[in-house]
C-alpha cells in the first residue's frame, strides 16, 4: 500500500515537471519586438530582429544601423537615423519627428527579419502613447498636435507617397496572424524579411494651426511574435 502511494506521488511530480517543461519551451518561442524598448527572449533557433535594411547581417557587425526617414516638416526633410539596435539586435528607440501644420507627415522605414529556424506569426500589437512637446513650451500647441495625430504602421503598398496624400493608401496595416517565415537553416543567408513603415501625420483636415512646431516622441508599438501553428 505504501509502495503504491509512493508510485502515485512520483507520477504526479513527474507530470508537473513535464507540464512546466512545456510551459518554459513555449515561452522560449515567443518574442516581443518593441520600437521603443524591448522585452523578450533570444535563442539560436528563435531569432526575430528589427533592422535598417534587408541585407543579411552577421550579429557582431550589426549593432549600429541606419534607418531611413522622411519628415515633411523636418530639416532636412529626409535622411537616416543612426540607431543602436542592442546586443541582440532587437531594440529600436531614440527617434522623433517634428510636425507644424495640417498634413505634415513623417515616416520611419525598417525591416522585421526572421533569422531563426522557427516559423513565427504576429500574435499581438501594442501601441505606445505619443508625447508632444512644443518648441516654445506652448502646452496648447502640444495638446492640439497630440489630439490630432494619425498614426499608422504596416507593410508598404505599391502606392507611392507622391501619388497619394492619404497615408492609409501607403501601407497594409498589421494584422494579428501575419506570418514571418523562418530561414532554411541557422546558417542560411536567405533571411526572410518584411519591410515595415511607421507613418505619423497631423490631420490634414485640422482647421486650427499650432503657433509653434511640435516634436512628437515616444512613437512606436510592440510586435509580439509567437511560434506559428
Amino acid at each position: 500500500m505504501e509502495k503504491e502511494r509512493r508510485i502515485k506521488v512520483l507520477s504526479v511530480v513527474a507530470l508537473i515537471v513535464a507540464v512546466l517543461g512545456l510551459t518554459v519551451a513555449f515561452a522560449a518561442l515567443s518574442q516581443t519586438l518593441t520600437i521603443n524598448g524591448f522585452s523578450g527572449v533570444y535563442q539560436d533557433d528563435w531569432d526575430i530582429r528589427i533592422q535598417g535594411d534587408d541585407s543579411y547581417y552577421e550579429k557582431a557587425n550589426a549593432r549600429t544601423q541606419n534607418f531611413d526617414y522622411i519628415n515633411s516638416a523636418g530639416n532636412p526633410p529626409y535622411g537616416k537615423f543612426t540607431l543602436d539596435v542592442g546586443e541582440n539586435l532587437n531594440t529600436l528607440s531614440g527617434f522623433k519627428f517634428t510636425l507644424q501644420k495640417p498634413g505634415d507627415v513623417a515616416t520611419l522605414n525598417f525591416y522585421v527579419a526572421n533569422y531563426g529556424v522557427v516559423d513565427a506569426e504576429l500574435s499581438e500589437i501594442i501601441n505606445t502613447e505619443p508625447v508632444c512637446t512644443s518648441s516654445t513650451g506652448d502646452e496648447e500647441d502640444a495638446r492640439l498636435v497630440c489630439d490630432n495625430l494619425i498614426i499608422k504602421y504596416g507593410y508598404p503598398t505599391a502606392v507611392s507617397s507622391a501619388s497619394s496624400t492619404n497615408i492609409a493608401d501607403w501601407i497594409d496595416e498589421f494584422k494579428v496572424g501575419d506570418e514571418l517565415l523562418a530561414s532554411q537553416s541557422d546558417t542560411s543567408t536567405d533571411i526572410i524579411t518584411k519591410s515595415v513603415n511607421l507613418i505619423v501625420q497631423l490631420d490634414p483636415e485640422l482647421d486650427t494651426l499650432p503657433s509653434s512646431s511640435v516634436t512628437v516622441s515616444n512613437l512606436g508599438f510592440k510586435l509580439v511574435y509567437t511560434q506559428k501553428d
